[in-house]
């Protein structure tokens, strides 16, 4: 079929309806507009029903939301609390390892310190006995030379 032969049906069946309608309302002696409005009542008592039921299903998808939301909530409040266990136990850790490097390098620069005044002590000793040891050995000259004459 053609689609101008399909138009012109679907033309002929609304008149038809029309004048089905028309006819009932003679028949039962009520008028077409009051007809019309029934209609329209019953179309809007549909549309009302389906309504309630998207309300009903989107009231459910927004419990199921919410449980999801406050569950997540939690979690993320669960790993919050946890990370901020670990960061306090490791800025008690950090102190606590500053805390013994100051103290090892207190102790390093006191050590570093001893040693270097043992240092000064042995290279001033050391001197003193050079020194001793070429008064030594200058006398020692001065009997062998005063003998060899």
């Amino acid at each position: 079929m053609k689609t101008w032969q399909i138009e012109q049906l679907t033309e002929k069946i609304k008149q038809f309806e029309k004048g089905k309608e028309h006819q009932v309302c003679l028949n039962t002696g009520q008028d077409p507009q009051s007809l019309k409005a029934q209609k329209e009542s019953e179309k809007l008592q549909e549309l009302l029903s389906e309504m309630k039921m998207s309300n009903q299903t989107l009231q459910a998808k927004f419990v199921s939301v919410n449980d999801i939301k406050n569950k997540t909530i939690e979690e993320l409040s669960k790993s919050l609390e946890k990370f901020e266990k670990i960061k306090e136990k490791a800025a008690r850790k950090v102190v606590s390892l500053k805390t013994e490097l100051d103290y090892t390098e207190h102790e390093a620069r006191k050590e570093k310190e001893r040693a270097h005044h043992m240092l000064e002590a042995v290279t001033n000793e050391l001197h003193i006995a050079k020194r001793a040891l070429e008064e030594v050995a200058r006398r020692e000259k001065q009997v062998l030379s005063s003998h060899c004459y």
